[in-house]
């Protein structure tokens, strides 16, 4: 309703956990970690609690895009189980095949203890994550407990993140738990929020969601956090209904007055004596079930993902779990290109990096490469690094000049040097896979979103571009700051369309055959080429990505187009590559 009125893109206080939102305080960025170390970590429990509403999901969620490619989770939504359906809805998340009319405990935990084997002699670890905690019985925490048992010589083959209200302390803190509460390695409590992280998280969502200017007036910020006590999901909900009759009534920003009456319209009453926080919780609690616990695992996973906060635009969906953006989108963090601003220096060089030893420094070429550790990544989140910076030193990879080019948004640019644009969010390991150059965007610690660009890598050693600058960092350090969103560019077909299949007849053809050869070492005079898509083709296209993890379908699909392209560098092409 409000969003062409206010230049928004989408809607900045949807209540739903869309990790994109995410504002990373000092505190979610803590509880963060420690779910993170619940994965990696050798113990037995990690314990996160906090207020609903706090972002306790959201984090989950987060922790799932950046935890390692090697372990296996479980995600329990519903923990209002018996121990034996526990541990049947254990194996169901594990994909771990077993009778399900007739097994008994004994056989489901000897079933889940051989996977666990297997997946240990694999080097991969296994972790089963519990939301909304606090529900479960005192037998089902017990059965969890003895889960835990299960191990090797020196590890244990099982590890648990236990996420609920606070309550939660309190009810593991009961005698008859007491081995449960010993075994806890890691404990974090998600508070509420400042009035200054209030501030920052208000202006970091309006952002995402492409606002330009700021909508809320100091003093309704003030009374917001008064009313909310810090809670992110309460802030939500008075936000958006603010919004909502500040466009009623034809305002550029909600004052206080207005976001009075915005709460007070959310809780069904008056809101001018301070309203208790437990009431407003439990105002909540119907709709917490609906939007949090109803909504699933399995629904977050597979649903589409919507354009992010950057002008990491335009990219067809090509149907896979990483899914791309839908449409361009122009944000407040990022100035169109002909704006904004250009960055300071440039790399100097197109191609070849050296990776140092940690707390050396690494030379390329003529240019000495500093290594930055986490905190020092902070200070160079500047404004300078930006898209425009990001996409000058992404271009000058592939020996071009932004500069060159016209248009409103980058991948706009980058379509008329010849280019596309494939913007997606998932895994590092994902980015790598494809193995050419790529911008990320980043989420520094008070929200403001930047982005850099990755020029190469070996094993856990990283080159990065920052605002026309390299740098090498670890790839644990970066985890901290990306969120999961990238975007990179390959040259296009003839036909300018990302797509070769069989049947078609034309120019795309002979370059798709002539990439081919170029992938597998074969010269051949340029004159020879065919131009109709044959089965000869599509079976070498088969082959090719059968090779290389793809569906082996015989189409030149975008994902396919793209590691083609990368593979044609093994050959002299001129194809900037991550690793060589």
């Amino acid at each position: 309703m409000y969003l062409n009125y206010f230049g928004l893109t989408e809607k900045p206080f949807s209540i739903s956990p869309d990790p994109r939102f995410l504002y990373l305080s000092e505190k979610h960025r803590d509880g963060l970690a420690h779910l993170l170390y619940g994965a990696d970590e050798t113990g037995s429990f990690v314990l996160l609690t906090g207020e609903v509403g706090t972002g306790k999901t959201t984090l989950c969620r987060r922790m799932l895009m950046q935890a390692p490619e090697d372990v296996h989770f479980a995600l329990i939504l519903n923990p209002l189980q018996t121990p034996h359906e526990l541990l049947a809805s254990i194996c169901d998340e594990f994909q771990i095949p077993y009778e399900q009319r007739n097994a008994s405990r004994k056989q489901l935990i000897d079933t889940i203890n051989h996977w666990l084997l297997k997946v240990h002699a694999n080097g991969q670890r296994a972790v089963v994550v519990i939301d909304e905690a606090q529900n479960l019985n005192a037998e089902t925490l017990e059965q969890i407990r003895l889960l835990t048992n299960l191990e090797t010589s020196s590890e244990k083959l099982l590890k648990i993140i236990l996420i609920g209200q606070p309550e939660l302390k309190d009810i593991l803190a009961r005698p008859e738990l007491r081995q449960l509460n010993q075994r806890i390695t890691a404990r974090y409590h998600l508070e509420p929020l400042s009035l200054d992280e209030t501030r920052t998280y208000i202006k970091h969502r309006l952002k995402v969601a492409g606002a330009t200017r700021d909508l809320f007036k100091p003093r309704a910020i003030k009374k917001l956090h008064r009313i909310s006590e810090g809670i992110p999901r309460i802030m939500n909900l008075i936000s958006d209904r603010a919004l909502t009759g500040a466009y009623g009534q034809q305002k550029d920003m909600v004052d206080a007055s207005l976001l009075q009456r915005a709460a007070e319209e959310v809780f069904n009453r008056p809101t001018r004596k301070h309203t208790p926080l437990p009431w407003i919780l439990g105002s909540l609690l119907g709709l917490t079930l609906i939007a949090g616990g109803l909504y699933g695992w399995n629904a977050w996973r597979t649903a589409p993902h919507t354009a992010a906060a950057t002008t990491l635009p335009e990219t067809p969906n090509s149907g896979t779990t990483e899914q791309a953006a839908s449409k361009e989108t122009t944000p407040a963090s990022v100035q169109p290109a002909d704006q904004a601003t250009a960055a300071p220096g440039e790399s100097g060089q197109q191609s070849g990096h050296t990776i140092a030893s940690p707390g050396k420094t690494a030379a390329a070429g003529d240019n000495a490469i500093e290594i930055l550790s986490g905190a020092q990544i902070e200070r160079h989140l500047t404004p300078e690094a930006n898209t425009t910076s990001a996409f000058q030193s992404l271009f000058k990879l592939w020996g071009l000049d932004f500069a060159d080019y016209n248009g409103a948004y980058a991948c706009e640019r980058a379509r008329k040097a010849g280019m596309q644009c494939l913007y997606a969010e998932g895994k590092l390991s994902k980015v790598f896979d494809y193995n050419l150059p790529a911008v990320l965007e980043l989420t520094s610690h008070g929200g403001q979103l930047n982005q850099i660009t990755l020029v190469g890598r070996d094993d856990d050693q990283l080159i990065v571009d920052i605002a026309g600058k390299r740098y090498q960092i670890q790839q644990a350090d970066l985890a901290a700051y990306w969120n999961g969103n990238y975007l990179l560019i390959w040259r296009s077909p003839p036909d300018g369309k990302p797509l070769v299949q069989p049947g078609a007849i034309g120019p795309s053809v002979v370059w798709l055959r002539r990439q081919l050869d170029l992938a597998e070492g074969i010269e051949q005079p340029q004159g020879q080429y065919s131009n109709f898509y044959d089965n000869e083709l599509k079976q070498r296209i088969k082959q090719f990505q059968a090779n290389h993890g793809l569906a082996a379908d015989g189409i030149a699909g975008e994902k396919t187009l793209i590691k083609l392209q990368a593979a044609t560098q093994r050959h002299g092409a001129n194809v900037p590559v991550l690793t060589e």
